[in-house]
């Protein structure tokens, strides 16, 4: 003879394992429900960063300065004077972005023309026109009409 509380026990354990075997199926598919949830978050936020990648790429429409419009620029400045690098450099900065230029790449285009034919700079710092024989109308020379500096901190 069994004792009572032994078939009372087998009895609940025989109600308690399918219940178990159930509950083990439910956690498994809830991992691999988290899982592919995760799997799917990264993906969209992998979409979220490169569109936000190319959306800064395309807004930017601000042409950049080339050498030919930095040099442009120097010619009005340095026409009847000479001035510092620096004085140079700050302003045209504030010329070409006013201008609506970009000015990614300035700092290459602006070295560029300093070391050209078009200007000289002294061992004191200041940045001249090269003189040369020039023609005596504007249109010979192939060039736009020369910018003029906007303030006067940039003459001497």
């Amino acid at each position: 003879m069994t004792h009572p509380t032994e078939t009372v026990r087998r009895t609940i354990q025989e109600q308690l394992k399918p219940i178990q075997e159930r509950e083990e199926k439910l956690e498994l598919e809830l991992e691999t429900t988290r899982v592919v949830r995760r799997q799917l978050t990264d993906a969209l936020k992998a979409l979220d960063a490169s569109d936000k990648r190319t959306d800064k790429r395309n807004r930017s429409s601000k042409p950049c300065c080339t050498k030919d419009v930095v040099a442009t620029a120097c010619q009005g400045v340095l026409e009847n004077h000479a001035v510092t690098r620096d004085q140079l450099e700050s302003w045209l900065k504030k010329h070409l972005k006013a201008k609506g230029y970009s000015l990614a790449g300035f700092r290459l285009r602006f070295s560029e023309v300093l070391q050209s034919d078009f200007v000289t700079v002294s061992s004191d710092g200041l940045v001249r026109r090269k003189v040369v024989n020039e023609p005596v109308d504007n249109q010979s020379r192939g060039a736009t009409e020369p910018l003029k500096p906007v303030n006067d901190s940039v003459q001497s």
